[in-house]
């Protein structure tokens, strides 16, 4: 038995080592702790990576968008289906954002936009950039127009004025 098994055996079974462990002198403990860590075997566990996205001031703007309850508005107008992973009313969120960005991007390319951005904080819980890729972006958009496209402005277009107190005068 080597000193590192043995050492190890002490501390598990002390009858296995009794009789050799009785030599150590504490500047070996030393080397034998260090054995153990390069050998492995008190590797400390794995941690996941870090990953930092940027929310930049698109946060403020989700922020806003939630306190308007703008996406609940555009589900109730357009409707939601259960196999959607991204609702209509998120599209709609993320495509402010992306309008509201210091780069816009083309609906094509929409997905890039969002893999630098936090998207499960800005848009909604579980959302990936892959989520909201072009074919879905084009299936969003059909909904809106089959919605009314004027409607659902002036549905949005007066939560927000009721939300920020603006005075409405008709004349």
């Amino acid at each position: 038995m080597n000193e590192v098994e043995c050492w190890y055996h002490y501390f598990l079974d002390r009858q296995a080592c009794n009789n050799y462990a009785a030599y150590f002198s504490l500047a070996h403990i030393g080397s034998i702790l260090t054995k153990l860590w390069v050998s492995g075997w008190l590797l400390p566990p794995q941690q996941e990576a870090i990953k930092v996205l940027d929310l930049d001031h698109l946060g403020i703007v989700a922020g806003i968008i939630d306190e308007m309850e703008l996406v609940e508005e555009v589900n109730k107008k357009v409707g939601i289906t259960t196999q959607e992973i991204v609702s209509p009313g998120q599209v709609m969120k993320a495509m402010i954002l992306n309008g509201l960005g210091f780069l816009s991007a083309p609906l094509y390319i929409f997905e890039e936009f969002l893999v630098v951005q936090a998207t499960s904080h800005l848009i909604g819980k579980g959302i990936l950039p892959e989520h909201l890729n072009d074919d879905r972006l084009g299936r969003t958009l059909d909904k809106y127009y089959q919605a009314g496209t004027t409607k659902l402005f002036t549905t949005i277009a007066m939560k927000a004025a009721q939300y920020f107190s603006v005075k409405r005068q008709i004349k």
